[in-house]
């Protein structure tokens, strides 16, 4: 229930699975979900257990068997990040990646990466993108503790090359 007593002792569960080793850095075809992540200022940039909505984003993309990652956008509209993954996308040499303030996980990866580029010298834009802002940018990758850095090499129908900046990221955290 919502009224949770104080002096609860919790339960841990562990659930052990077979993990799959060959995913690791693969390259990735991605497409975008129809499921939309809500805002909430409250839960925004933090994993949590209330995760319905990438559980149905999941589920819908495993009805498209070319694709093995959705990007789910806001209910703004704006693009947030995979369903397992976090965003980085590259125009021109200029890094973005969405702004979790309001939506989204803030992943131990992501957080490495950010501190990194900053160290290099190299700025980060953090805001708010459209599809139409990934769709024309000349890198994407995904990335996540798990499974690292993940070019994405098709979006949609757009594809992409390995940029240099992805490259080294993956040499980086190889």
């Amino acid at each position: 229930g919502i009224s949770v007593p104080e002096d609860l002792i919790p339960n841990v569960y562990i659930v052990k699975y077979k993990h799959e080793i060959g995913k690791l850095k693969q390259q990735v075809k991605a497409t975008f979900s129809e499921i939309a992540l809500p805002i909430n200022l409250n839960l925004a940039g933090l994993k949590h257990l209330n995760r319905l909505d990438y559980v149905l984003a999941s589920r819908a993309l495993n009805q498209h068997s070319e694709f093995d990652e959705a990007l789910l956008a806001d209910c703004d509209g704006n693009i947030i990040e995979g369903i397992v993954h976090n965003l980085f996308f590259i125009h021109q040499k200029d890094i973005f990646t969405p702004d979790l303030t309001q939506s989204g996980v803030d992943g131990i990866m992501r957080q490495l990466i950010l501190k990194k580029l900053k160290q290099e010298g190299k700025k980060v834009r953090i805001g708010h993108y459209s599809k139409a802002d990934v769709l024309s940018a000349d890198e994407v990758f995904l990335c996540n503790s798990v499974q690292g850095i993940r070019p994405v090499i098709r979006l949609q129908r757009q594809e992409y090359d390995i940029g240099p900046i992805t490259q080294q990221l993956q040499q980086d955290y190889s």
